[in-house]
């Protein structure tokens, strides 16, 4: 019906004595309609309680088997082949408490995944048991004959395949691992992050590298997708913690700078004294976008961001205006949210592009930075660093022929080292002036140097290093290749004036291209 209003379509029924053309006859269709949803809502209420029911009783609802019994007239029926699979299953955690050497037993045995035919014929499974499913099977209470619902548990009318002890002694297994691994963060861009090709991204942990005992390292990752010519498109993956950064600190760059936000809520249609008190309180938004807590602040940036985009040479931020209007006149109590309304009105965008690539396309190992206390006397071991990241850089131009990988392992290093050596040339003049001087924070380390990803703007590479902003930054005029990219203004002032400034002296000069 609501199809046919949009094209100006009057229903009129044959059998039924109504004609939506009037308003008698939109009245009937109302009511009709109405009924129709309560029938239908009527209808799923009664299907979840005969599932509910079944499960009580014991029954099994349907669906597919799990490993070690098949289906058979609406019971479980314990499988030859497979239970011993299972039992192998717990009786090596049990004895072990190692999932990854219960994964090796099993694929030493030949143990492999459920075998079943599809209605039309078609056989699926077969492949080996994931590592994955291992912790599923483990927590699965249907191998005691038992079936849980609702986070309750009922005797079952199928006959168990492992015993209860062996069971019970898995789950206590399974709750001190539990216990003991770190509690995950809340992501802040989980459910507004996408990749260049559209692919929602999510959050993920892994390994940090160098053994155990390493902390676990949180991404934002996009699954593998299948392109439009057949062509399997790899996944994105960026450091969680370094892309909240920088989009809070291009949300914090927006808010203090004056000229650009006039524009933005202009475009929310606000103008006159209301525009110019919240030109005034854009700051002080700012610094309470800051002090919000975690929870706060995510709700947030969901309110203030319909969408970020990462791609391989930028991030892109879609801010709702009227969104940010109201977030400069928030008074900071409660959680920051916009009503249904709110967000159908909130239709007004406005896109910031920051030039700085985060994106991890290739597998390089790209680890989370680490904030250690340094002197604030020169550091050898950075001052050595910057000498390898010049010969490196020496050698890859007099060798251009060979490939990448033998000049790496020439210097004994791999390929993804070799990599981030080679970027830090390509830091500001001001930085490698202070680490030769020793006037560096004394949270710069040389391992948060080499394996920060470092982008091209120079303001950027000073937020994530831990140097005070600047307030001008010196722009290659004429031929010359900008310091800073221009379409990133938003962490940088361009000088305009007749001269340049040369960071690595702190001296003004008169050359456009030095």
């Amino acid at each position: 019906m609501d199809f046919f209003e949009r094209y100006g379509v009057l229903f009129v029924a044959i059998t039924q004595n109504f004609d939506t053309s009037d308003s008698m006859g939109r009245l009937i269709r109302n009511v009709l309609l109405t009924f129709a949803q309560f029938e239908r809502e009527i209808a799923s209420d009664r299907m979840r309680d005969k599932r509910m029911v079944m499960r009580q009783n014991g029954l099994w609802i349907g669906g597919d088997a799990p490993l070690g019994y098949d289906s058979r007239c609406g019971k479980l029926v314990p499988n030859g082949f497979e239970a011993p699979a299972v039992r192998c299953i717990f009786e090596t955690y049990v004895a072990t408490g190692r999932v990854v050497v219960v994964h090796e037993k099993l694929l030493a045995l030949g143990y492999r995944r459920k075998v079943w035919k599809t209605n039309r014929g078609t056989v699926r499974g077969g492949g080996p048991i994931a590592l994955s499913s291992l912790h599923h099977i483990l927590r699965n209470p249907v191998y005691i004959g038992e079936v849980a619902y609702g986070g309750e548990r009922s005797p079952a009318i199928h006959q168990p395949i492992v015993d209860r002890e062996l069971w019970n002694a898995a789950q206590v297994i399974l709750k001190e691992r539990e216990q003991l691994k770190p509690r995950r963060a809340e992501h802040l861009l989980t459910g507004i992050l996408f990749d260049s090709h559209g692919r929602r991204m999510y959050a993920r942990y892994f390994s940090g590298g160098g053994g155990k005992g390493k902390a676990r390292v949180g991404y934002y990752e996009s699954p593998v997708k299948t392109g439009v010519l057949g062509e399997s498109i790899r996944r994105t993956r960026a450091k969680a913690d370094q892309l909240e950064s920088i989009t809070l600190e291009a949300l914090k760059s927006l808010l203090v700078d004056r000229a650009r936000i006039r524009p933005i809520l202009m475009q929310a249609n606000i103008f006159g004294s209301t525009l110019e008190d919240l030109c005034r309180f854009s700051p002080a938004a700012a610094a309470r976008l800051e002090r919000l807590t975690v929870p706060i602040l995510s709700g947030a940036l969901k309110a203030l961001l319909t969408r970020v985009e990462v791609a391989e040479d930028c991030v892109r931020l879609l801010v709702r205006a009227y969104a940010l209007a109201k977030f400069i006149g928030w008074d900071g109590v409660g959680y920051f949210k916009l009503g249904e309304l709110e967000l159908a009105r909130a239709i007004r965008l406005h896109v910031i592009v920051l030039p700085v690539a985060v994106a991890r396309r290739r597998r390089v190992s790209w680890l989370p930075l680490e904030r250690r206390a340094s002197s604030a006397r020169p550091n050898y071991r950075l001052v050595k660093l910057i000498r390898e990241a010049r010969s490196a850089q020496e050698l890859l131009l007099s060798e251009r022929t060979k490939p990448i990988r033998d000049i790496a392992r020439g210097l004994g290093r791999r390929m993804a080292s070799f990599s981030r050596l080679v970027r830090l040339n390509y830091l500001a003049p001001d930085i490698l002036a202070a680490i030769v001087d020793g006037t560096q924070p004394a949270t710069l380390t040389r391992r948060k140097l080499i394996e920060c990803d470092l982008p091209t703007d120079w303001g950027l590479q000073r937020r994530l290093l831990g140097f005070p902003a600047k307030e001008e930054l010196a722009v290659l005029h004429g031929d010359g290749a900008a310091a800073a990219s221009p379409a990133n203004q938003s962490a940088v002032r361009t000088l305009t004036g007749p001269s340049t400034i040369n960071l690595s002296t702190g001296n003004a000069s008169s050359s456009a291209t030095e």
